[in-house]
């Protein structure tokens, strides 16, 4: 279950058009597997998620991982 501050983050990044991790403008002309298109339904662009899914770090916690896990651990 996403929380009232994830959705706001959702949100914010419909009203900005802007990822929510990098503050990036989304391009969505930019359909790379690391490009600056919006992620899906996510508040991040395709970048952000690339990198934090990509992480080999153990201990790698970023806003991404909250959205997805809905934790802020």
């Amino acid at each position: 279950m996403i929380s009232n501050k994830y959705k706001q983050l959702a949100q914010d990044a419909v009203d900005t058009e802007k990822c929510a991790k990098c503050k990036r403008p989304f391009d969505p002309a930019d359909t790379r597997f690391d490009g600056q298109a919006r992620s899906g339904e996510k508040p991040f662009c395709r970048g952000c998620v690339d990198i934090c899914q990509g992480t080999e770090i153990a201990d790698h916690w970023c806003p991404v991982d909250a959205w997805l896990t809905g934790s802020e651990r």
